[in-house]
């Protein structure tokens, strides 16, 4: 779901940090050209997207508390 909490997270992050920095840049540049095959391959099994989740799950939280801690960040404190 684009509108799922955890990709507003993901994006407020890319714009926050990575779109300000040239390796950011290329991260984004990375992640743009790789995701539309990795999420149709993991769109095609449940497992697949349960193993997504689980990874994604860690990196959203660490994300989210690099937001709340950095300057101007978010008023709320992560999510556990």
């Amino acid at each position: 779901d684009p509108m799922a909490e955890e990709i507003q997270i993901l994006r407020l992050w890319r714009d926050r940090f990575l779109a300000r920095s040239a390796v950011g840049r290329w991260f984004i540049r990375g992640y743009y050209a790789a995701s539309p095959p990795l999420a149709e391959f993991i769109a095609h099994s449940e497992g697949r997207r349960a193993m997504a989740r689980a990874f994604l799950k860690p990196v959203v939280m660490a994300i989210r508390l690099q937001l709340w801690l950095a300057p101007g960040g978010e008023e709320a404190p992560p999510e556990t």
